[in-house]
């Protein structure tokens, strides 16, 4: 592929991934777009859907996968977009409402000892609606099953709607079928209905669609995602900067980054992927940087780099970015930024509207500064905007400098601001500001935390501390005997224990926890945090909830103030969100 002419302005069609030599420098005319689709024109309308006839074109739309919680990631099913615009699989119930669950064809007991039903056995609904529906489509489902932080896309295997019941195909799904949990159908030709919905016949080789209000068909740009391939895939290279492109309607990733060093993403907007914007595997020094990334299958920006063996800093930034609309197939788990690793930062992003967490980290020496997070976790519950969990080791994580507010969507469990789950442990927090957040600082049974100097307004509560660590419950049993005992004796499965050298002479303090497990094998850890100069303009401050008795607990020059007092703490642009 000739590099100099995809750089001019204009659309350029991609079926093969862009590999670079080390030391390129790659720079866009303004309007350059990478495009990994194929152009449509509609065949025939009838009552205002337009039909596309593909296997006429000679063109094999790629299917639905199942996809959700505990899958794999796979390339997703070719998607239909007008001027850029993704349009929307047909669905019903409509995007925001849902069905309930109400019965399940095989009852069994779970983990809490609850009455749940068996994946293999199908569940049942009360809806008359899909009897108008013709036998023998594609049909699929969306489904938050068990919980409300584990969906997945199944496809229907059996549909009975006289007797109200759904019998999904393997793999099923995940954990168990919960009565009152929420689930659509998709893919339905019959609810092609609304502007902006699409749907495949794949057996007739047909595409249904509904323009949005206003658009002209005749000049509109019609694209259906086909390339399952990055658009730039670069492996075992160096020094390289790629610099404003467009990049859009690849069913995979949009750039790939692996086994590289000195690479730089700027001032390229990534839209209407089907999996992630951009992902970085196993890479030091790279700066994705003034990028905007939206419309995505998956999340935004994913990094795994850095040793967690030696403690090595991958010395990789994501900062300047705006990423938003992400995870529109896969709604949970795959946020707007993801950093595993070590030396990792995200550092003055803007990142809005997407159904579950803002930033996942996981690891050590990670920063998350200065970003400001909004309207996020929007249909989930038991989430949090920023979120790591389950490791006492994940040790020098800084969250600092944030600002989170309007966070949560009343579902389930609720929502949280920063959420340190499951004996996550250590985390320095420190200088955010959260408004309107329920739990804006959640410490679930960790220990070793620092909460400093952050606001609090109108948060219900401010800070929340349970005790899960030394709970009877067979579940948090389980947790602490085997699954943190093994993270803190056998770090990522190499035989690494956190009392050696390097995690010994960097984090002292894991010795107390090293110390518990000594003591006794089934240790009852209580939760420890040191809380200090925190400003509360919150009727909730702190909330200590179920066996959190006997912890640690340093709470010191706390300041409590009311609204007309706020400004002195504020940057000029969250005092007017706040007042507005």
């Amino acid at each position: 592929m000739n590099i100099s002419e995809i750089t001019k302005s204009g659309i350029h069609f991609i079926t093969e991934p862009i590999k670079l030599c080390d030391g390129s420098v790659v720079e866009a005319e303004p309007g350059a777009r990478l495009v990994g689709a194929v152009r449509l024109k509609p065949d025939t309308c009838e009552n205002g859907v337009y039909v596309c006839d593909l296997k006429a074109a000679g063109i094999e739309p790629a299917g639905f996968v199942s996809r959700g919680f505990g899958r794999n990631i796979r390339p997703s099913h070719s998607e239909l977009y007008i001027n850029s615009r993704p349009m929307n699989v047909s669905q019903y119930p409509k995007a925001g409402s849902f069905i309930r669950i109400t019965d399940f064809g095989e009852p069994e007991s779970n983990e809490w000892d609850s009455k749940v039903g068996k994946l293999t056995g199908g569940f049942y609904y009360e809806d008359e609606h899909p009897k108008s529906w013709k036998k023998g489509q594609q049909i699929w489902t969306h489904g938050y099953w068990a919980w409300d932080w584990s969906p997945s896309r199944e496809r229907v295997e059996t549909l009975d709607t006289e007797r109200g019941f759904v019998m999904n195909a393997e793999p099923y799904g995940q954990y168990s079928f919960i009565k009152g949990q929420r689930f659509y159908f998709f893919n339905i030709i019959e609810e092609v209905t609304e502007p902006g919905d699409y749907c495949i016949d794949f057996d007739a080789g047909k595409l249904y669609f509904k323009p949005f209000d206003g658009v002209d068909i005749d000049s509109a740009e019609i694209l259906l995602s086909m390339c399952d391939r990055p658009a730039f895939e670069l492996d075992g290279a160096k020094d390289i900067t790629i610099d404003g492109f467009i990049i859009e309607g690849f069913r995979g990733n949009a750039i790939t980054v692996n086994n590289c060093e000195n690479i730089r993403i700027s001032g390229c907007e990534i839209r209407n992927v089907g999996n992630r914007g951009i992902v970085v595997d196993n890479s030091k020094n790279v700066l994705v940087i003034d990028c905007k990334i939206h419309n995505t299958g998956d999340g935004g920006i994913a990094f795994w780099c850095g040793s967690r063996e030696t403690l090595e800093s991958a010395g990789c930034t994501v900062e300047d970015c705006e990423i938003y609309s992400v995870a529109r197939w896969d709604r949970c788990y795959e946020p707007p930024v993801k950093l595993y690793g070590v030396g990792l930062s995200a550092r003055r992003n803007y990142i809005h509207d997407c159904p579950h967490s803002a930033i996942l980290f996981g690891g050590n020496d990670i920063t998350i500064a200065d970003n400001e997070v909004c309207r996020v976790v929007t249909e989930t519950g038991d989430a949090g905007a920023i979120y790591g969990g389950r490791d006492y080791t994940m040790r020098g994580n800084v969250v600092e400098g944030n600002f989170v507010h309007h966070v949560g969507s009343g579902v389930g469990m609720g929502t949280m601001g920063i959420y340190n789950d499951d004996c996550l442990s250590g985390t320095v927090m420190r200088g955010n500001v959260f408004y309107k957040v329920q739990r804006a600082v959640f410490l679930g049974g960790g220990v070793d935390f620092v909460v400093e100097g952050n606001v609090f307004v109108d948060c219900t509560p401010s800070i929340e501390i349970d005790g899960r660590g030394q709970s009877d419950h067979k579940v948090w049993r389980n947790m602490i005997i085997n699954t943190l005992y093994d993270r803190f004796y056998n770090i990522c499965g190499k035989g690494i224990k956190a009392t050696d050298p390097p995690y010994i002479t960097k984090y002292p303090e894991l010795a107390k926890l090293d110390k518990y497990y000594k003591e006794n094998r089934e240790p009852h850890i209580p939760p420890s945090v040191v809380m200090t100069k925190n400003v509360f303009c919150s009727e909730q401050k702190i909330n200590y909830t179920w066996c959190s008795e006997g912890g640690d607990y340093v709470e010191r020059d706390s300041v409590y103030v009311d609204r007309d007092e706020l400004k002195k703490y504020l940057t000029a642009h969250q005092y007017e969100v706040i007042n507005s």
